[in-house]
């Protein structure tokens, strides 16, 4: 029996999931790209492709979930909970939808203005993502990764909690710079999808706590 033959037969068949999530981690980190650069950007017309591409990534995210639970659907053994990575592709996808959700008020609206707060917490988002990127890498092997994926689970509640920190210490500046019902509407909805992407980010970690847990 050849070399091929037998790795065919004994290596671990959920193996095909990792590439996967490492898509999933790369598309996020790509996003969060374009929402930083979104919240630095005053011309129009960049402001609607950057946007575009957030939703872009967002669909790209929606495709690679649905693959991954068809794939994690097929196995029988896998290191780690199904339910709890199925739990994992959906908080992801959910702060995909947030970030998307930022890119639509900014595109629909025309919102050219630039907050420090509003780059700050798109900073710290970008960050959080390629933690969140390499920790679904670390699932590859997680037994060998596990130090490494709870120091990132550290470092993702420093991030959230410092982006918490800027949403509150930037909600004045944010409103007290305009009397246009109007205009405080489109900030407070833009400050309100933040919000989000920073609880979707605590919910995400964890989740990987919850994993690293369960394979102690």
């Amino acid at each position: 029996m050849s070399r091929n033959i037998l790795h065919n037969v004994f290596a671990p068949k959920y193996y095909s999931l990792f590439p996967y999530l490492a898509k999933c981690g790369d598309n996020l980190v790509d996003a969060a790209g374009h929402l930083k650069m979104l919240m630095q950007t005053k011309d129009p017309d960049k402001l609607v492709l950057i946007a575009d591409n957030i939703k872009s990534a967002e669909k790209t995210g929606e495709n690679l979930k649905d693959v991954t639970y068809s794939i994690l659907n097929n196995l029988i053994v896998l290191p780690f909970d199904r339910e709890d990575v199925n739990d994992l592709l959906n908080k992801t996808d959910d702060l995909l939808d947030s970030m998307e959700e930022i890119g639509r008020i900014v595109n629909v609206n025309r919102h050219t203005e630039i907050f420090a707060s509003y780059v700050d917490m798109s900073g710290l988002i970008g960050e959080a993502a390629a933690e969140i990127s390499g920790c679904l890498k670390s699932l590859k092997d997680i037994e060998g990764n596990k130090h490494q994926m709870y120091k990132s689970c550290n470092t993702l509640t420093k991030l959230y909690k410092d982006a918490e920190d800027v949403y509150y210490d930037g909600v004045l500046d944010i409103f007290s710079r305009s009397d246009n019902a109007a205009v405080l509407s489109v900030r407070k909805m833009i400050f309100e999808a933040f919000m989000e992407c920073i609880k979707r980010i605590k919910s995400i970690t964890e989740s990987f706590r919850t994993i690293l847990i369960k394979v102690m």
